[in-house]
């Protein structure tokens, strides 16, 4: 007896499952893997971990990061909720961006399939899967790293025709990171087209009555954006650029064109790879961006007719174009570089959304040349991912910026480690060279140790170092002195009198963080 032929419908429905749990599958494994260690620890990580330490010990902590951004409360409130349970540790750290970076793939294709289609949703979460910089800001514990995770709430809302919500994610990504503001235009034209029929629909008395309200509302913001404007001018320490600076970067196409190569450092990867990882090679840099840009572009050209037809296409890269325009006018200029490009994180998910349209447009009229460029445009985010990111840091402990060179053990760690044991339990000092060190060894040292941590004099601390905590006083006099300082730094050469006590190497053996006895 013949078995009845299996349903179509069914069939896709598993094997678009199984796609799915594979994705989410090498998200996890990307973004756990050697989490504790790969990269080392940055300082502003250990400064949520010591604010929350204060916090739980009945200590005034930061409401503000120290450049006076609002606190994450996403971040925060989530390593609040683990740090009751668990250890201090690296893993700890940066386990809520951990969780936030797995919920972003998880929740994509869910999100997004119904108002894409299938194809463009599993394409842009196995764009989002495996890319070079929300794998990268998974693994690093602060603020910005929740951007995704929010800018997908915020687009699904919007794709969804759930306004309230949508206005609601943007909120939240604000608190996230005050550069998400700018997912306001990009919702903003995503729910333009259901507003619009929506207006058609009405009757002309609701007509006119919405007119009069949005008339009324431009009128009151004009003299509301006056003040805020002035405001902003007064204040001698903003950030925001002069009008001089706007009408040069309006008019000047290399800083359009500066710009654009900015965000497509970020899409690919390459700028979060320098900044965290090694310097990526001119060639190879110049290569990826070309292949990813030439790929978009081309499917986006072949696939125009398609494209144009979607509900959402149009309006997504209008929403984009609008949200770079506000940007590149308003961002510093040294925004997207290298150690800055966090900024631009708003950008991320959108760009991965208008990718995945625009191969899913070029698959309906040419299905072998979609599928040729979605794999290639797959295959080159993780080359980024594998070979800019992780390689460097699992065979060199990284090249880029000292705080996230690193080794079979945490060197921050080791080094405190060292003194923890050496200290044999008696009161010690230790004087740290810098932000990135200070707030790492006072979160290991936690509150209420014998282990003091004090910075540097004169050493960068922006917001300054309260909560007291560690340096409250009434802490029994120090036995011992220890320094501790980055190998090959100015201060690490001044310490010549003091002997070395312990060193943590990098895999190939060169000096990453050193501790000096001072007495």
């Amino acid at each position: 007896m013949s078995m009845p032929p299996e349903n179509p419908d069914e069939s896709g429905r598993r094997r678009r499952l199984s796609i799915w749990l594979l994705l989410l599958a090498v998200a996890m494994g990307l973004r756990t893997l050697a989490i504790g260690r790969w990269p080392g620890i940055n300082g502003d990580e250990a400064w949520y971990g010591v604010n929350v330490h204060e916090f739980l010990s009945g200590h005034e902590p930061f409401w503000r990061t120290g450049i006076g951004n609002p606190l994450n409360p996403l971040h925060s409130g989530v390593l609040l909720a683990l740090s009751l349970v668990f250890p201090p540790s690296a893993a700890l750290l940066r386990a809520p961006e951990v969780i936030f970076g797995i919920a972003a793939v998880a929740l994509a294709y869910p999100m997004l399939w119904r108002p894409l289609g299938h194809r463009a949703a599993m394409l842009a979460t196995a764009l989002l899967a495996v890319s070079p910089t929300a794998v990268a800001y998974s693994r690093l514990g602060w603020d910005p790293s929740g951007t995704p995770l929010v800018a997908l709430l915020a687009v699904g809302a919007a794709l969804h025709r759930r306004p309230i919500l949508a206005l609601l994610a943007c909120a939240l990504a604000y608190f996230v990171h005050p550069t998400n503001i700018f997912l306001l235009p990009i919702t903003a034209a995503l729910l333009a087209p259901d507003a619009m029929a929506r207006y058609r629909a009405a009757d002309r008395r609701t007509q006119s009555s919405l007119k009069r309200l949005t008339l009324m509302a431009a009128v009151l913001a004009v003299p509301l954006i006056a003040f805020v404007a002035q405001r902003i001018a007064d204040d001698p320490n903003t950030t925001l650029p002069s009008v001089e600076m706007v009408a040069d970067r309006v008019t000047s196409p290399s800083r359009w064109l500066s710009r654009i190569w900015g965000f497509v450092n970020l899409a690919t990867g390459v700028s979060t790879a320098e900044h965290i990882a090694a310097p990526v090679a001119g060639q190879m840099a110049l290569l990826v961006n070309a292949t990813f840009t030439g790929l978009f572009v081309l499917s986006l050209a072949a696939g125009w007719v398609r494209y144009r037809q979607h509900h959402y296409g149009i309006s997504l890269l209008a929403g984009m174009s609008a949200a770079f325009a506000g940007f590149h006018v308003i961002a510093m200029d040294l925004a997207l570089l290298p150690t800055l490009e966090r900024y631009g994180m708003f950008m991320l998910v959108p760009m991965c959304i208008a990718f995945a349209l625009a191969i899913d447009a070029v698959s309906r009229r040419f299905s072998a040349a979609g599928t040729a460029a979605g794999a290639i445009a797959i295959a080159t985010l993780a080359a980024v991912t594998v070979a800019g990111y992780f390689y460097p840091l699992a065979t060199r402990g990284g090249d880029a910026m000292a705080t996230y060179r690193t080794g079979a053990r945490e060197p921050k760690l080791a080094a405190f480690e060292f003194i923890a044991a050496d200290s044999a339990n008696e009161p010690v000092r230790v004087t740290a060279e810098d932000w990135f060190l200070y707030w790492t060894l006072r979160y290991f040292a936690g509150t209420g140790g014998n282990i003091q941590v004090e910075p540097l004099d004169g050493a960068s601390l922006p917001g300054g170092v309260r909560p007291e905590g560690a340096m409250a006083p009434g802490r029994p006099t120090p036995r011992r002195s220890y320094v501790v300082a980055f190998a090959g730094s100015g201060f690490a050469a001044t310490q010549s009198a003091h002997p070395v006590v312990f060193t943590a190497f990098d895999p190939i053996g060169r000096p990453v963080v050193q501790v000096f006895l001072e007495r």
